[in-house]
């Protein structure tokens, strides 16, 4: 293990302390962006401040899981990777309201809840925007839903029994497919929003040529320059202009 000193990177996200019986060692796990994990061994004196502004955890977790061994079990993984648990739950019905009041940025559900299954509360929490989900699977299950057409809500799932190699990667996987889901939603919104505005920029300029008698280069500058004069966005301006013409003014 290496020495934690002023060097320590700084995409360092999370660090974890967990003092020995001697008092004055600390074995501190620090997790990266990309899912790895390091570990860094440090002697101190009591009273100390060991590591100053790095005790973020690495992402909020809700386990719900029937089996309470496999409940401690998954935890234990979890917390050793630098993440925190928020709440969790042995039934589905109480798992998916704790959910939403906890608002944590990943769940591990078990397919065998009772209640509201592990897969209905993954595809209720994906399409409703709360969090992933890691869904811990028998392989007949697995078998069951690899018949059916692949789903966007199952980002990833594990096959029990669970070690501590397959949480590990389960999560990053589910982690890494979310986030890049909703960068391809911000990207759609935005095209959207990008073709919206120009069709009311190419009303507006149709506008203008008919109400002025110019050009539609003309038009188009008279668009920009009114963006420029009032500070707002070429899509207001014409907004306005659409507006103005619908009622007359």
């Amino acid at each position: 293990m290496n020495s934690l000193t002023s060097q320590t990177p700084a995409w360092i996200i999370y660090v974890k302390q967990n003092i020995n019986s001697k008092g004055n060692e600390v074995l501190i796990s620090a997790a990266g962006e990309d899912s790895f994990i390091f570990y860094y061994f440090l002697k101190y004196n009591k009273g100390e401040r060991l590591v100053g502004g790095l005790n973020m955890f690495r992402s909020k977790v809700f386990v719900a899981v029937k089996d309470k061994r496999l409940s401690t079990k998954v935890k234990q993984i979890l917390v050793r990777d630098g993440n925190q648990i928020v709440g969790e739950a042995d039934d589905g019905n109480a798992a998916i309201r704790m959910v939403r009041a906890t608002t944590p940025d990943l769940i591990i559900v078990d397919a065998d809840l009772p209640g509201l299954g592990g897969l209905e509360i993954a595809k209720i929490t994906y399409e409703d925007n709360v969090a992933p989900s890691v869904v811990l699977l028998n392989n007949w299950q697995l078998e069951h839903i690899e018949k059916k057409e692949a789903e966007p809500w199952m980002l990833a799932w594990l096959i029990k029994p669970v070690t501590d190699t397959n949480l590990t990667a389960s999560v990053g996987v589910a982690l890494r497919n979310y986030k890049r889901i909703q960068e391809l939603e911000r990207e759609i919104a935005q095209l959207k929003e990008t073709i919206e505005t120009r069709k009311l920029i190419d009303r507006a300029k149709g506008i203008l040529m008919e109400t002025k008698s110019v050009s539609e280069g003309e038009a188009y500058k008279l668009l920009r320059r009114q963006s420029m004069n009032k500070c707002i966005s070429m899509g207001k301006v014409a907004e306005a202009i659409i507006l103005a013409h619908e009622i007359g003014v």
